[in-house]
């Protein structure tokens, strides 16, 4: 059952081409039970405000999802460029108002598959509940 990653900051171009890839008949890329991938939007461009630059990153990502086969259920998890290093209240809420949760499970072919948000073990100091949550969320999962 292949899972497809995709990480890095050419991610956006790089999943373009693979959903127009996994759609085309005789394609010998393996189609995907699932398409899994972590998006590097950049805070910030050269002589561009910051949302506008991100509305930008965001339209383009949302348009290669577009390109997917519908039938493949398309799974995100967040970044250090999604959130920041020091993630807040403010770019977590505005990254699950763009893409979803910042931490889910889901079933998948007999598979159990967990997404968190490893950005709260690198630095929570400004989101500490949020990281709790997460937790404790995770550890009811492991017993599951």
């Amino acid at each position: 059952m292949p899972l497809t990653p995709c990480l890095g900051q050419t991610c956006r171009r790089v999943t373009s081409r693979r959903m127009l890839k996994f759609n085309r008949k005789g394609s010998r890329l393996a189609r995907p039970y699932i398409y899994s991938t972590c998006f590097f939007l950049m805070p910030t461009s050269n002589g561009r405000s910051d949302e506008d630059y991100r509305k930008e990153q965001y339209e383009s990502v949302q348009n290669s999802f577009a390109k997917l086969d519908s039938s493949i259920p398309i799974f995100v998890v967040s970044g250090n460029h999604d959130v920041g290093n020091t993630p807040t209240n403010a770019s977590r809420d505005q990254y699950n108002r763009e893409f979803g949760d910042e931490y889910y499970s889901f079933w998948v072919g007999g598979v159990f598959y967990i997404v968190i948000d490893t950005q709260y073990m690198f630095n929570d100091s400004l989101t500490p509940e949020r990281s709790a949550a997460q937790e404790s969320w995770l550890e009811d999962r492991l017993k599951e």
